[in-house]
């Protein structure tokens, strides 16, 4: 009896294996025949609409192993490369969902606080309305209302880190409407299976029809991601990034890195947009030294040979410039010498004459400055290297002045269209100069041609023990305290030049990460990275006692003769009535923005709808005939977008969000109505903003 009931336990056993197996037949069949279909359908979406992704999907070769491992729920589950385990469970669908439902409930949110320090003194428009916003957020913080809970169904932006098999996709995106959407993932492998599991084809058509924009990273590193991404925030604006939902799909060391340092440099989406009055001061300066007829910086063109192999310094303030006074005085006649900023002072100090003094300041008080820490005669016989929009009244101070256009700037991009309307071929602007003036010294001693560049005194960093400027600067002057403030706020710890730890600000990370960018960008020279600062990808870490500098055979003089004469042209700039310029164009587009914000609005997603409509109005500019004018707008907006977008996602109440929003958009007309009325007086008038 027992035989025989084991026999038929065994023979119905088998039956069921035999039966799952036929069914596990069925399921990869009927999974196999809605997989090609996807893939196909997926495949002509990303022709139509991301051309580039289409071709590295035909490229792509699959490795031996590949396989799809079909699940009871006809799902897909996956094995990914040098890994034994699977990526999802046995249901990977239902995992998926569960996943979201958590992440929704329990939203990750990178967004920034928006606590702009206020400035009594200064009287500047953009200033004026900066005071005002900060105020508002700062008295809604005070009454600690409610934070938002659960994602709402529409929402500002979403940085999705991992595609995986794609299912958490396709639920996350049928429950939240985003307007701006990144994917990343950085194994391309994942994605090319995913192909054949979800229908990408209808995510890409939802976003194109509810008007979004959808941006996806693949098979990326850590590296580059970053520099990626700040490339399309930089063209659509960083409000697209301001309030953002982040969601990890899978834990892996590539992602995980990934996500480490997206949160590491989301720093550099808070600042640095520029503003109305930097804006109109920019084409207000750029008009005075094209009717000065001032010589610009021609762009394509470099030194000769012999030239090139001449040592350049870039010197900066830094604290590491004081170990390089013996470097300095042994080597002040054979190398081309760039003095960065306030580094004049110190290099005169140590009885130096730089062969160039580099400046970016637009405001008037740093010219007034200029005439506080140095005597006139100082300046008389030294040649300036600047850019178009410095304060139109500092090159009278010098010998000589070069000037070269200064990227992401009104001025620049309406002197680009005087040059065609006086029948001259554009010039290109000076690379990686911002957003400090040793970085457009060292953009300078590149785009000549030279070949050995020593970068000394350029920190970007302070040491341990606190010291941010050389003992010679005038940040040490007690005298000039009050004018001269260093940067705080030394918050990053980074790697030094020398092997040792130090620490920068923002500012600094800035400085550094557009040298390294510029290094990259001209890889024809070699980069010499001079004592205890920050290390700079791409150049050559080297102690003052290491660098050998050979006696120069060349009367330097000649050298820096045959560099303004060669690297500099005056041509004939003009724009007689302004009639490029066009004021009435500027009427009609500061009308068109105001118009966009005094639309009516009954919840959150109106108000987001306005600001997007408005945004993408003033971007719509961008490139085109009044380009100056989206320069003028942009930076003014972005400072008012982002933590409007900021509030409009961050607490509970519908209400009390709204009304604040009001308050907000109320106090955004009013300072487009200040625009509107101030360009017309300002476009040709220098910045009025002194010491007193």
């Amino acid at each position: 009896m027992t035989k025989e009931s084991s026999l038929e336990q065994q023979i119905e056993s088998l039956a069921e294996k035999l039966d799952s197996s036929l069914q596990q037949q069925i399921n990869e069949e009927k999974f196999a025949e809605q997989a090609n279909i996807r893939f196909a359908n997926n495949v002509t979406a990303f022709e139509k609409y991301y051309p580039e992704i289409a071709q590295a999907i035909k490229n792509y070769k699959t490795r031996d192993d590949f396989c799809l491992h079909v699940t009871r729920e006809l799902k897909a589950n996956f094995v990914k490369k040098g890994e034994k385990v699977p990526l999802y469970n046995d249901n990977p669908y239902t995992q998926c969902v569960e996943q979201v439902e958590r992440n929704l409930n329990k939203p990750a949110i990178s967004a920034v606080k928006y606590d702009f320090r206020k400035k009594k003194k200064d009287n500047r428009i953009h200033v004026k309305y900066m005071n005002k916003i900060s105020e508002l957020l700062a008295n809604i913080r005070e009454q600690k209302p409610d934070t938002l809970k659960r994602l709402p169904d529409r929402f500002p932006s979403a940085m999705i880190f991992g595609i995986g098999l794609g299912y958490h996709l396709e639920y996350l995106l049928n429950k939240v409407e985003f307007d701006y959407i990144h994917i990343v993932e950085p194994d391309f492998e994942l994605f090319f299976a995913s192909l054949f599991c979800i229908e990408w084809d209808v995510i890409i058509q939802r976003v194109d029809d509810s008007l979004g924009c959808l941006f996806i990273h693949l098979g990326i590193s850590y590296e580059n991601f970053f520099d990626s991404l700040y490339k399309v925030v930089q063209d659509i604006g960083a409000f697209s990034i301001s309030k953002t939902f982040c969601y990890q799909h899978y834990p892996n060391n590539e992602l995980n890195s990934l996500i480490s340092n997206f949160f590491k440099q989301f720093y550099q989406f808070q600042n640095g947009f520029g503003f109305y009055n930097d804006a109109v001061t920019s084409i207000a300066h750029t008009i005075k030294h094209m009717n000065s007829n001032l010589p610009f910086w021609i762009s394509d063109n470099v030194v000769a040979d012999d030239v090139a192999e001449i040592p350049v310094f870039v010197v900066g303030n830094g604290p590491s410039l004081d170990s390089a006074e013996e470097l300095l005085r042994q080597n002040k006649d054979n190398a081309i010498i760039l003095a960065a900023g306030t580094a004049l002072g110190s290099l005169l100090k140590m009885g130096i004459k730089p062969d160039f003094h580099v400046l970016i300041e637009r405001p008037k008080r740093n010219y007034e400055i200029l005439l506080e820490t140095q005597k006139k005669e100082d300046y008389s016989d030294l040649n300036l290297l600047t850019t178009n929009v410095i304060y139109s009244h500092t090159p009278e101070l010098y010998k000589w002045t070069g000037l070269a256009i200064k990227g992401n700037e009104a001025g620049s991009d309406y002197y680009a269209l005087a040059r065609i309307g006086n029948g001259l071929l554009r010039r290109e602007i000076i690379p990686y100069s911002n957003p400090l003036v040793a970085n457009t010294a060292l953009s300078y001693a590149s785009s000549f041609g030279f070949k050995n560049i020593y970068l000394i005194g350029v920190d970007n960093a302070i040491t341990g023990s606190g010291e941010h400027h050389s003992k010679y600067s005038i940040y040490n002057d007690s005298s000039l305290k009050r004018q001269f403030k260093p940067h705080s706020g030394y918050d990053h710890e980074v790697e030094g030049n020398l092997g040792n730890i130090v620490y920068a600000n923002n500012f600094y990370m800035v400085s550094k990460n557009q040298m390294e960018l510029l290094i990259k960008h001209k890889p024809n020279s070699n980069y010499f990275n001079v004592g205890h600062g920050a290390k700079l990808k791409g150049a050559y870490p080297l102690t003052e006692e290491e660098v050998l500098i050979p006696s120069l055979s060349t009367d330097k003089n000649e050298v820096v003769e045959y560099i303004k004469n060669t690297q500099f042209i005056s041509e004939s700039v003009k724009d007689d009535d302004y009639q490029m310029l066009d004021l009435k164009a500027f009427s009609t587009i500061a009308k068109n923005i105001k118009d966009i914000s005094l639309s009516s609005f009954s919840s959150r997603q109106d108000c987001l709808d306005i600001l997007r409509r408005q945004s993408r109005y003033v971007y719509s500019l961008r490139g085109g005939r009044y380009s100056y004018y989206f320069q003028l707008f942009k930076g003014s907006l972005l400072y008012y977008h982002c933590p409007l977008i900021t509030l409009l996602y961050s607490y509970e109440d519908d209400n009390l969000t709204l009304n604040w929003f009001k308050e907000g958009l109320d106090m955004w007309n009013e300072y487009l109505d200040e625009i509107e009325a101030d360009f017309p007086e300002s476009y040709d008038k220098p910045c009025d903003w002194g010491l007193e």
